[in-house]
């Protein structure tokens, strides 16, 4: 029986298949099956493309039709060093996630190296950063800096910004040449959230940021858009809305691509849907960035599967090894598992080395006091008001299927607290806020 060679070829990123090829050639179930991996002919060798992220995913496919099809293999020097070399880094990976989970539960004294990188932080931020972080912010800064790619669930008031912002610190101090090394950082959120992040810069560093805001602002045209993204010297803070991505989809992946950059999504359960448009574009542009960050107060609104998108986000190329469970498996969680079932803890041990959250009583807070001002509308405003809802109720009156979900529906109530909060807001149509 014939045998064959799987080597291959990093230079064009194959793997080739040599050997007497006939026997593979004529057998029309199997040529069916390489069809589908995209293989060529050249020279009497088969070529099969891969990517760098589906390598082994692609190797592990060839090897196991050779053995369904009963066709011996050899694997060359070159495979064998890849795998090794794979082994190798799924080896480092597994060590670092649970130096990471050591850091998150600020159980790491024992380790010499970990404290020594801590204290080495801690100095950096005490050269970099104006504002001194308390220490439950310094552990979650120093664990999203570790990580690299990380998620923070801290509630609100937690100061997020201000974690982010030291780890941003820290991972710019280092060396250009270090792989973790980042020099921009481009924050995708709410148009409400801009404001906070230039403002959080200047507390944080004590200079006004060189920032550049892609969203919200109508007098800003497509054009100085793309020549923000393509600019050689872009401006250091790059803001822009969740539904802004797409539209620039491969104009950002571009940019970071040639900028080495630490994308943070705020308010990151807006991305939760894997099928909507704003989960699939920004998971897409992650993949280019050096660093990943998902900020939100609230990660599972819905269900556990509101987590899958956010783990696509900070690991777009291993979030299945990391959440171990599939979309679907998620959802029948939400809906079948209670808190303390062992499908549930499963999944909080598999996400926890890259997650940190600082909750409500660790902020050491008084209780809450509700006053609530009444203020009366002035008399054009109140005119306006009024116009608006009065043709907006009766709409929900005729229509009883009306829902708050409903994009036309939200539009509309959106109409009205523009109308009493700030009336000037209704100059601009609803698509300028969010483009």
């Amino acid at each position: 029986m014939a045998t064959f060679t799987i080597d291959i070829n990093s230079e064009i990123n194959a793997f080739v298949i040599s050997g007497i090829i006939n026997p593979i050639v004529k057998n029309k179930r199997l040529l069916l099956t390489l069809k589908r991996l995209d293989f060529s002919i050249k020279n009497d060798t088969i070529l099969i493309p891969y990517q760098t992220k589906t390598q082994i995913k692609i190797l592990d496919e060839i090897r196991n039709l050779f053995t369904k099809f009963s066709l011996e293999y050899t694997l060359s020097e070159n495979i064998e060093t890849e795998l090794e070399s794979y082994h190798k880094e799924e080896e480092n990976f597994e060590f670092f996630s649970e130096n990471a989970r050591a850091i998150r539960n600020n159980k790491f004294e024992e380790n010499d190296k970990l404290v020594q990188q801590f204290d080495t932080f801690q100095n950096v931020l005490k050269q970099q950063m104006e504002r001194r972080l308390y220490p439950l912010q310094l552990l979650s800064s120093f664990h999203m800096a570790f990580a690299q790619n990380s998620c923070n669930f801290a509630v609100p008031g937690a100061g997020k910004t201000s974690i982010v912002y030291g780890a941003y610190a820290y991972l710019k101090s280092l060396p250009e040449e270090d792989s973790k090394h980042v020099d921009k950082l481009m924050v995708i959120g709410p148009l409400s959230s801009f404001a906070p992040w230039e403002n959080e810069y200047e507390e944080c560093f004590g200079v006004k940021p060189n920032s550049f805001r892609m969203s919200g602002d109508p007098n800003i045209s497509i054009e100085k858009k793309l020549e923000h993204l393509y600019s050689p010297n872009a401006p250091e803070l790059s803001l822009i809305f969740h539904g802004g991505v797409d539209r620039f989809q491969t104009d950002i992946i571009d940019f970071l691509k040639r900028n080495k950059t630490m994308v943070v999504v705020d308010e990151a359960h807006r991305i939760k849907n894997p099928e909507g448009v704003w989960g699939r574009s920004v998971t897409e542009i992650s993949k280019e960035a050096i660093s990943r960050v998902i900020l939100t107060g609230t990660p599972v609104p819905n269900g556990y599967q509101d987590i899958f998108n956010l783990y696509k986000f900070i690991y777009p190329f291993k979030f299945k090894e990391i959440l171990k469970f599939h979309y679907h498996n998620l959802e029948d969680m939400t809906a079948n598992s209670s808190l303390d079932s062992n499908r549930v803890q499963e999944l909080k041990e598999n996400i926890s080395p890259y997650f940190i959250r600082i909750k409500k009583e660790d902020l050491n807070l008084p209780p809450v006091e509700e006053t609530y001002v009444q203020i009366e509308m002035e008399t054009y405003q109140r005119e306006i008001y009024d116009f608006i809802e009065s043709q907006y109720i009766e709409h929900f009156k005729e229509d009883s299927s009306a829902t708050v979900k409903d994009i036309l529906n939200k539009a509309k109530l959106i109409r009205l607290r523009q109308a009493a909060t700030n009336p000037s807001l209704l100059a601009k149509t609803l698509k300028d806020w969010t483009t």
